[in-house]
């Protein structure tokens, strides 16, 4: 369905396309947390990492806001060199637009409800995740569909190696911002061949290097982090434990 809206969309001036593609991402973002809310075991203080100790929450600050600065940065060299994009506020509003409009819905929807309910077959979530979310953007072309299957199934990775669904959006959200808004400006231009031949051979072989470093890791499911039994009493004495 929402692949059939933004392909109509996409046929319709600027003004009510975005007003379109807006509003299907703010029901998107809206259903998603409703649905998610409602899966059993589901904690957004845990998952927006609001249950961080003081000292890990100010290191991930810190590793935000230099993400944040470099990212913008680049982008604000780049931009108004060109002059193909607008700067200042406007940058500023694209970011918060891809945070919240396009990141955070898609993490809460594939990372977040399809893993969470395929959670006992986890390698089946995995890539039900990235086919799905590859599927998403159908729009953009066929020859671009490994890639956002490589792209999905890296995310999907990351999510089982223990990130948060915010950790994920801000991780998706800075992707998105770079490679849309900042590489097409002048002196990062190259041919769609190129991109569509390099990225997804690129993306695929980061994605298996994860696997690998995940297959080789010991990650316990969610089911399997239960505190040990403790020993039994008898006769004043515990038995020791087996």
């Amino acid at each position: 369905m929402s692949v059939l809206v933004v392909a109509y969309a996409n046929s319709l001036p600027s003004g009510a396309r975005t007003i379109i593609l807006y509003t299907l991402s703010a029901i998107q973002l809206g259903c998603a947390v409703l649905v998610f809310l409602r899966m059993d075991g589901v904690s957004l203080r845990r998952e927006f990492g609001l249950r961080s100790s003081v000292a890990s929450f100010r290191l991930r600050a810190i590793l935000g806001g230099t993400t944040w600065f470099l990212v913008m940065g680049m982008y604000f060299a780049l931009t108004t060199r060109s002059g193909l994009f607008p700067s200042g506020i406007g940058a500023v509003w694209q970011l918060v637009y891809f945070i919240f409009l396009i990141a955070l819905p898609e993490e809460l929807i594939f990372r977040g409800i399809i893993m969470r309910a395929l959670a006992g077959q986890i390698r089946i979530a995995m890539l039900a995740s990235a086919a799905l979310f590859s599927l998403l953007h159908l729009n953009n072309g066929l020859p671009m569909l490994p890639y956002y299957f490589a792209l999905g199934l890296l995310l999907s990775m990351l999510r089982r190696s223990g990130l948060t669904i915010a950790e994920l959006t801000i991780w998706h959200a800075m992707f998105n911002f770079v490679s849309v808004v900042a590489l097409p400006a002048e002196g990062f231009r190259v041919s769609a061949t190129s991109f569509n031949v390099v990225a997804p051979i690129f993306l695929l072989f980061m994605t298996s290097f994860v696997g690998w470093i995940s297959s080789e890791s010991t990650v316990p499911d969610e089911d399997e982090l239960v505190e040990p039994e403790k020993p039994v009493q008898r006769d004043g004495k515990a038995l020791a434990a087996t």
